[in-house]
């Protein structure tokens, strides 16, 4: 609510009292007064099409749902509160709904949104949903002192955290958080190709052609004297 100093309108209501008319210049001032008072509506968004769980969502899909609270006074009475959110789907690979959460983790459960669902806010279902989407950001280059392609990935190996794999040209990072990176050879977090990738794996750009191997090492041969 806008509130307005009561010294902005004291000469036109004096002039109101003083002569009971309505001059152009009274009828003016007040309707300038009013239209200042006048709170200006928030632009709430429209709603997306309402979360289905196994539908076919994946990152960048927009949904909405509605988050219920209950909340009780001192005196023990309940109040039940409803608000309709947008949300946006974080989990997975674009396009592919079988590598995202989305389709299972319901994002009025703050549990399962927390990783899977970015908040966009309040909505009005009265309100067109107009769908925003930025343009994907590129893929940065991998860079390497000896450039190319580190070995491609392979499921079962003993990875350790900070080793590097390669996967259709992308190369990733294992996780150095300990038990964590244990999973980086398992198949259920194939880099890139899974629903849980991005729990052991980092991505680190593109890459082409294939690393130089090391040079062999030199020895040199000590005499005791």
């Amino acid at each position: 609510m806008t509130l307005v100093n009561p010294a902005a309108i004291a000469p036109a209501i004096a002039s109101w009292n003083k002569n009971k008319n309505c001059s152009p210049l009274v009828l003016k001032t007040l309707a300038l007064v009013a239209l200042a008072a006048t709170p200006t509506a928030a632009s709430t968004p429209g709603c997306a099409p309402t979360w289905v769980s196994g539908g076919n969502y994946s990152t960048g899909s927009f949904v909405s749902a509605t988050l219920t609270s209950i909340t009780t006074d001192t005196e023990g009475v309940e109040t039940v509160t409803s608000v309709t959110k947008n949300f946006e789907c974080i989990s997975g690979v674009t396009s592919e709904s079988t590598t995202s959460h989305c389709p299972n983790y319901d994002p009025s459960n703050a549990a399962q949104a927390s990783v899977s669902w970015n908040d966009l806010g309040e909505c009005s279902a009265s309100t067109p949903f107009v769908s925003t989407v930025p343009a994907p950001s590129p893929i940065s280059t991998w860079n390497a002192d000896n450039g190319g392609c580190p070995d491609t990935w392979v499921e079962d190996t003993p990875y350790k955290g900070g080793d590097i794999a390669e996967l259709d040209g992308i190369v990733y990072k294992c996780s150095p958080t300990p038990f964590i990176n244990l999973w980086c050879g398992n198949g259920s977090y194939k880099p890139g190709d899974s629903t849980w990738w991005n729990v052991a794996w980092t991505k680190l750009g593109s890459c082409e052609g294939t690393m130089s191997p090391s040079a062999s090492p030199v020895f040199e041969v000590l005499i005791d004297v």
